[in-house]
């Protein structure tokens, strides 16, 4: 490669490209960059956001529940009266909901 231009002319397989011929990188917009930092958390249960009980019937097109209960015996005791009004309806589905908190590990 000739000294001299200090890299202001192009030059491919031994000679100077015309001015046209060059294509200078342009980039197509601001660069962005990122940096990731992976850190450990624990889930726990949150005590203040207490616990909540339902009972679903799962008889043939039942499908009645006991509605979202504080306590798990009012929950219990719907069941215990809808079996009573309703012979065969003897299983259900229970499902128990709590709060949780995600905490960053030290």
């Amino acid at each position: 490669m000739p000294q001299g231009d200090h890299g202001k002319a192009v030059w491919a397989a031994g000679r100077r490209l015309p001015a046209s011929r060059v294509r200078q990188a342009v980039p197509a917009g601001p660069v962005t960059r990122a940096l990731y930092r992976f850190v450990e958390h624990t889930i726990r249960h949150e005590p203040a956001g207490g616990v909540t009980c339902e009972l679903f019937c799962t008889a043939h097109d039942c499908g009645e529940g006991s509605g979202s209960q504080s306590e798990q015996g009012t929950a219990q005791d719907w069941a215990l009266r809808h079996t009573g009004l309703n012979p065969g309806h003897d299983l259900f589905r229970r499902v128990f909901t709590d709060h949780a908190r995600v905490t960053r590990a030290e």
